[in-house]
């Protein structure tokens, strides 16, 4: 069992560190295309038209002031998901690699446990504020001040939450209190997200599931994240949440592809 859990963690660290590497390079591209296609169109129209004054000039690099937005948008969103990828895969990492550690070493892992759990706690609000960003860079376009400062809110409250002393992370505590208490606005803040995915899904075929991954993600965590001190077997639910995980991500890595490629037409 230990074989395949420690094999599983590894390749999904991995998976998530390179697809965010992977999605950064990819986001360089969009704004590098986006501003050769918006040159190509100003000069091309020029060349057909020919100069027409201030106003023929403007009507002219339209196009071009079109694509080079377009290619701005792009370059944002994959940026955001690239450094959203890397984040949930350098912050689990904390915590997969010391339990990885623990299976095959005599070392007392506790408090490389306990503090692995509290930077994973942390690492996967920002990572969850990091979601709103990027519905807001492939979606909405314009932020919705009430919602950002709902999601900012929900982020300082939950990590503020983790960083009480009651948690005794140095301990790798299990305390079902705390587990309750500081997962409650993370819980929300999740809500939240698959909410406003859930809204826009019809919208951009690639990232219409995203809102299942993100629900079935809470679904499974939530027990793990309440219970698992008390019963355990409960663990096991973080195998199909991490599975929820690497299908978001490969949505991402799935986005920036077909984005890139219709950029480039």
């Amino acid at each position: 069992m230990k074989y395949g859990e420690s094999s599983f963690d590894i390749l999904y660290l991995l998976f998530a560190i390179i697809s965010g590497a992977v999605i950064l390079l990819r986001a360089k591209a969009f704004a590098g295309d986006a501003k050769g296609r918006a040159g190509n169109v100003g000069a091309r129209l020029e060349n057909e038209t020919g100069p027409a004054g201030n106003v023929g000039a403007q009507i002219e690099n339209e196009p071009g002031r079109e694509e080079d937005a377009k290619g701005r948008a792009g370059n944002r969103t994959a940026m955001l998901m690239g450094l959203a990828a890397l984040i949930l895969g350098l912050g689990d990492a904390f915590h997969l690699v010391p339990r990885v550690l623990n299976y095959f070493t005599d070392y007392d892992m506790t408090c490389a446990l306990g503090v692995g759990k509290l930077v994973t706690s942390v690492t996967m609000t920002v990572f969850y504020v990091l979601m709103y960003y990027i519905w807001t860079s492939a979606f909405a376009g314009e932020k919705d001040r009430k919602t950002e400062a709902a999601v900012w809110c929900l982020a300082i409250v939950r990590v503020a939450l983790c960083l009480f002393p009651q948690n005794d992370w140095i301990h790798n505590g299990n305390s079902m209190t705390w587990g309750i208490l500081r997962n409650i606005p993370f819980v929300v803040l999740g809500a939240v997200i698959c909410w406003l995915c859930f809204r826009t899904r019809a919208e951009d075929r690639t990232l219409r599931l995203t809102w299942i991954f993100i629900l079935l993600s809470f679904a499974f965590y939530i027990p793990v994240a309440v219970g698992a001190g008390a019963v355990s077997i409960l663990g096991m639910l973080m195998l199909p949440k991490t599975i929820c995980y690497i299908l978001l991500i490969a949505s991402f890595l799935k986005w920036t592809s077909s984005s890139e490629k219709a950029l480039v037409k």
